[in-house]
């Protein structure tokens, strides 16, 4: 006999304590009395290591919860989607931020604010819209997936921890500068196949990536659809350029620079990429051959109402 699920009218309120530099113990205080302020009725879920997120998520929606408060940065909305989407109940649950992370890429993209109290009126105001939700094999992302010297920043980057923000990846894109490594890459997208010797691929459900980097600026996670950054091999100068030109959303007017879109794209390569979703390195039993691709409308998230 199916056990009947009981299910709870409480938020659950996931928090990773040790997101970016704003999430410690001293806030927690602060969230819970905003919290409060605003009438929530609610549970509070302190993560204590990696994955945590991940399980925690979804045992608490196999358990009856429906409404999931993610307070953390790209890497644990990362865990917390997929602890969703693992309970194949993903369709029942809303999912609402409060940005604390050092990137906070896709918030940016949704328009959430930063601050506690704009970001909890916000979910007050409870205006939901399903999102979009890409696949990587059996894991998910809900921003970005990189393949190449994005991932080898986003590797560098997750050892800095004197800083936050753009400016942890600026440091950590300098330090990959001295080495940048080419990949000879097979593509399938909807309609096309072909090769390329690429430096740097970018699978965007969202548009930023890497604490503000617009790689794909043009990109929704609403649209049912990947938009896709592919940059060919080319010099250090031409690189450092290209990114420069990221920086105020021109990199597609570079000659090395090719934006697509697609609703998912093969991968094969001569050998072991570097890749990265979500700014976290996931666990592959390839490394040189995956399947990427979108699937629309998988989870309603709380959005800025449209204007």
């Amino acid at each position: 006999m199916t056990k009947k699920i009981k299910i709870k009218t409480k938020w659950a309120v996931i928090v990773n304590p040790n997101a970016g530099k704003t999430c410690k113990n001293h806030h927690i205080g602060k969230l819970k009395n905003l919290l409060k302020k605003y009438s929530f009725h609610f549970k509070l879920f302190i993560t204590e290591n990696y994955q945590h997120a991940l399980h925690l998520s979804e045992e608490l929606v196999l358990d009856g919860y429906r409404k999931i408060i993610a307070v953390g940065g790209d890497g644990t909305i990362n865990e917390i989607v997929n602890g969703i989407m693992n309970s194949k109940l993903n369709n029942d649950v809303i999912l609402a931020f409060i940005p604390s992370g050092s990137g906070n890429d896709f918030v940016r993209t949704i328009g959430i604010p930063k601050n506690y109290e704009k970001a909890i009126k916000l979910i007050k105001e409870n205006f939901q819209k399903p999102v979009d939700v890409g696949q990587l094999n059996n894991q998910y992302f809900i921003n970005t997936l990189g393949i190449g010297f994005d991932a080898k920043i986003a590797k560098s980057a997750n050892k800095i921890k004197f800083v936050g923000g753009i400016l942890k990846y600026i440091l950590a894109l300098l330090e990959n500068l001295k080495n940048p490594e080419t990949y000879n890459l097979a593509f399938k997208t909807d309609n096309d196949l072909f090769r390329n010797e690429t430096i740097l691929l970018s699978v965007g459900n969202g548009k930023f990536s890497g604490g503000g980097f617009p790689l794909t600026p043009e990109a929704s996670p609403f649209d049912s659809k990947a938009d896709i950054c592919l940059v060919s091999s080319i010099s250090k100068f031409e690189l450092v350029k290209s990114l420069l030109m990221v920086l105020r959303s021109k990199h597609k007017n570079h000659p090395a620079v090719d934006i697509f879109q697609a609703k998912g794209i093969e991968v094969k390569s001569d050998r072991d990429v570097d890749i990265y979703i979500d700014g976290k390195i996931p666990i592959l039993e390839n490394y040189r051959r995956f399947s990427i691709k979108i699937l629309p409308k998988r989870i309603k998230i709380i959005v800025p109402k449209e204007k």
